[in-house]
């Protein structure tokens, strides 16, 4: 419901016309020089959730209790799994999402 209902919000932002897409990349982006190359997406969860909380139009579509409760878990989770292996959270998260 979280992903529906950003994706409707971030529709309704771009359909006012208050977002658009950054302009095209027709070339692979890691054969341009590093000041000519588009924005990287978030590397780890503490950049996502950075992102998350930067951004406006989803901070506002989710309400600060829903927004600081989502970015919590995935805080934790971070934390939960900080030194594990791949397998083990895997094992660990496979049939809670």
């Amino acid at each position: 419901y979280l992903l529906v209902g950003a994706i409707a919000a971030i529709a309704a932002g771009v359909a006012d016309g208050s977002r658009s897409l950054p302009p095209e990349v027709p070339i692979d982006p890691a054969l341009l020089p590093d000041a000519e190359q588009p924005p990287r997406l978030p590397q780890r969860v503490e950049e996502a959730v950075a992102a998350l909380r930067a951004d406006k139009l989803l901070t506002t579509a989710l309400g600060e209790p829903l927004l600081e409760a989502f970015c919590a878990v995935r805080l934790a989770e971070v934390e939960l799994f900080r030194d594990a292996e791949p397998a083990a959270i895997a094992e660990a998260s496979r049939w809670i999402y």
